[in-house]
């Protein structure tokens, strides 16, 4: 398949390459250390445990132009902690070769070119691009067998891929018994030809997040934290090469490239901000366009601490759906919530809210999380909307009753 499918980050690496020679964000991001668990949304007291704390870590160093990481690993799911100790922005991208395809194979065709290089190869994630002195980390399933690390950004002096200056490393995964668990995650985010879904607002503090690509084309996950004042727009444009400048981003992890069907866990620890999320993988079926030219970027915010209404002006307390007499929603300043009837509370569950953005992040009615609405208050009455086609949430028929276009009063 001719296609520029490992612009995984490509793109973005030239933009950055066209800035000064500086590429150490003005807004630096806080990025997951390497050491720190990724905390667990609470619904109870109950402390949480560290996120799949027994994985097996693989820690890979990215300077210019090298990885430092290890030859082998067991297979199964395994933690990528990705540390760029260069000068230039780095990514680790983990590509499976195919059953009978060699080291030695890939590295001669990747000189003909990117596109049949990929082609002997599965794309199974890995970390997004970094800046100089950043960490950041994810969670990928690695089946047995032959490995290429490879980091495809330029250099911003040549526009030289750093793989094509050695920085490439074989790994062997080796079949035997892992006893790690697939991790849980925080929330949930499908990719799709071509949009994100997933929560307009996010909480602060460290996330992991299960990526799947619903394809069918290869999609990835990769986080722009956008510089003050900046928009999306602003990113296309300057992916685009229709604005000069230092970028008006910083890029702070993400997965990488993920084929059909392919799941990964990426593990952030957000600062409050405004955020996109956004894939720069070439289209096949659209004349080779970048997919977030096709839509394939979401700006998302990041408030306070998952648990946490306090940042917000979403108001607290019982609420009386209208056209009833005792059936509501109770809205707790600790970012709970349930809906009761008369004494009775039926379901409970957490939420956070930015801006007007209300995102419902669980529950025990067993409806899909990290569903989101706009919300208006005018001091006395709570309305929500579905962000997006309230269709979608039909299958959860209590919240698609309760939520679409619904007032509520607060009691008095």
């Amino acid at each position: 398949m001719k296609t520029k499918l490992l612009s995984v980050i490509f793109v973005l690496a030239f933009a950055l390459a066209a800035c000064s020679p500086s590429l150490t964000p003005t807004t630096a991001p806080r990025m997951v250390p390497t050491d720190a668990p990724v905390a667990v949304l609470q619904t109870t007291d109950t402390p949480a445990e560290p996120l799949a704390a027994s994985l097996p870590e693989i820690k890979v160093d990215a300077a210019d132009y090298s990885y430092t990481a290890p030859e082998t690993v067991p297979e199964g799911w395994v933690r990528v902690i990705l540390s760029n100790s260069g000068s230039e922005p780095h990514h680790v991208q983990f590509l499976r070769l195919n059953d009978g395809a060699t080291v030695a194979q890939f590295e001669e065709t990747l000189m003909q070119g990117e596109g049949p290089a990929l082609a002997l190869t599965k794309q199974v994630g890995g970390v997004g691009a970094v800046h100089p002195g950043g960490t950041a980390s994810a969670v990928i399933n690695l089946p047995a067998g032959e490995y290429i690390l490879l980091c495809f950004i330029p250099s911003p002096s040549d526009s030289v891929a750093h793989h094509a200056k050695g920085m490439v490393k074989s790994l062997t995964v080796e079949a035997g018994e892992n006893p790690a668990a697939e991790p849980q995650a925080d929330l949930s985010v499908r990719l799709k030809d071509f949009s994100f879904d997933m929560p307009a607002s996010l909480p602060g503090g460290p996330l992991s997040i299960q990526v799947t690509n619903d394809g069918p084309e290869p999609h990835e996950f990769n986080i722009l934290k956008l510089e003050d004042g900046k928009t999306a727009e602003d990113v296309m444009k300057f992916l685009g090469g229709e604005a000069g400048g230092p970028p008006p981003f910083a890029p702070v992890g993400g997965i990488n490239g993920l084929d059909l069907g392919v799941t990964g866990y990426a593990e952030l620890d957000l600062a409050p901000g405004t955020y996109v999320a956004i894939c720069n993988i070439h289209s096949p079926k659209a004349d080779g366009h970048q997919h977030f030219t096709l839509g394939m970027i979401k700006t998302f915010s990041v408030g306070s601490a998952a648990g946490s209404a306090e940042s917000s002006s979403f108001p607290t307390g019982k609420f009386i759906k209208s056209g009833t007499t005792d059936y509501g929603l109770a809205f707790n300043p600790d970012g709970t919530f349930s809906a009761f009837e008369g004494d009775t509370r039926f379901v409970n569950g957490t939420y956070n809210a930015e801006g007007n953005v209300f995102t419902e992040t669980s529950n025990d009615g067993g409806c899909e999380t990290n569903v989101s609405f706009t919300y208006t208050f005018d001091g006395k009455n709570l309305t929500f909307s579905y962000v997006g086609n309230p269709a979608d949430d039909i299958a959860c028929a209590g919240r698609h009753a309760d939520f679409n276009n619904v007032t509520y009063t607060l009691s008095q």
